[in-house]
């Protein structure tokens, strides 16, 4: 019943807008569910399993994009800290140096991601090499 009178409401309301300004309604709408993905996708990111870091880093930089056009941005404090906290439990020891030597509130994300480089170079000279 309340389904009923909800959607004879809406369609009542819907008629009486005119186009332009539904078109509107819905774009904002649209927006909206789109900033509010991406505001999870960041929330969730995690680097993957056998993932380098610049592979990493240009699905973050994408997702940032994303943000920054639908007005959903985040400082670089926000960024340096959560690329560090994606990081899988081998970058612990590297996360916990760079949080200990380095003031994150002046860390630039490039200077983070060249040290991670850095390390990431480290991991592959250490793993053995694999024979086909």
């Amino acid at each position: 019943m309340v389904y009923k009178k909800h959607h004879k409401v809406r369609g009542i309301i819907i008629d009486a807008l005119p186009q332009s300004e539904y078109l509107k309604l819905g774009d904002k709408k649209v927006r909206e569910a789109k900033a509010n993905l991406l505001v999870q996708q960041y929330e969730m990111f995690k680097m993957k399993e056998g993932e380098n870091i610049e592979t990493m880093f240009s699905r973050f930089q994408t997702l940032v994009s994303g943000l920054q056009i639908l007005k959903k941005s985040y400082s670089t404090v926000d960024h340096v800290e959560k690329i560090l906290r994606s990081l899988p439990t081998r970058w612990r020891a590297k996360v916990i140096a760079i949080e200990e030597t380095r003031d994150l509130n002046t860390l630039s994300i490039k200077d983070l991601i060249s040290y991670l480089k850095c390390h990431e170079l480290g991991f592959n000279e250490d793993e053995p090499v694999k024979k086909s």
